[in-house]
């Protein structure tokens, strides 16, 4: 991992090309955020592999994009809490100034990240109404560049099957289900996968992904 040294958050984002960092300290509410040191992160995704101390845990902030009702898209930032992939606020360039704002709805939009995170939880974190198009494309080249690629193709085939591309979604979870070590494996996504196979009539491929969720309940 090429190591990079911190910077403080004014001076990093809207004019560093990193997609990702790590904050490094637990901050009082007496330190501005601009005042925050990162820890920029060289990877095409966020992952484990590209944190100095090889854990993919902490407070981060990731490059993102408002995607706005008639479609427009704005770069930005999130702060993504992780594990759990937590996000409570947005950043976002006014006036020349960075401002950070709660939650991730905007003026009617919705900020959605700019970057894959190779820990799959709420996937919705990839969804945006106006535009699915937009998730989809960011998950679609995560994929192609990940260490650990089946979280992101999970998150993938949740989007692609609320944005109604059904065929897609299904070879999203084929994917992940196809390199998930067994103890990763949720009887979930065969469950998902079964309904997805029922939406465009394949019946006997969603018979015998239903039986797989029996056999993992068992």
């Amino acid at each position: 991992m090429e190591a990079v040294e911190p910077i403080k958050l004014r001076d990093s984002l809207f004019k560093l090309p990193y997609q990702a960092y790590k904050v490094e300290l637990d901050y009082g509410e007496k330190t501005s955020f601009l005042d925050w040191e990162l820890e920029p992160l060289v990877g095409a995704t966020l992952a484990k592999e590209y944190v100095r101390d090889g854990l993919l845990q902490g407070y981060f902030i990731v490059s993102s994009k408002l995607v706005r009702p008639e479609g427009a898209v704005e770069d930005c930032y999130l702060d993504v809490s992780l594990p759990e992939r937590i996000s409570e606020h947005h950043l976002i360039l006014r006036g020349g100034q960075i401002v950070k704002g709660r939650g991730r709805s905007l003026g009617g939009g919705t900020v959605i990240p700019a970057i894959a995170i190779e820990k799959f939880a709420v996937y919705t974190l990839y969804w945006s109404k106006p535009n699915p198009q937009i998730g989809i494309d960011v998950l679609r080249h995560g994929l192609s560049h990940a260490k650990d690629p089946a979280p992101i193709a999970l998150d993938l085939g949740y989007v692609l099957r609320d944005a109604t591309k059904y065929r897609e979604a299904i070879e999203a979870f084929t994917y992940a289900l196809d390199r998930l070590p067994l103890d990763r494996v949720s009887s979930f996504y065969y469950l998902e996968r079964a309904r997805l196979y029922e939406k465009i009539g394949e019946l006997e491929k969603a018979k015998l992904d239903r039986s797989r969720v029996d056999g993992l309940k068992s």
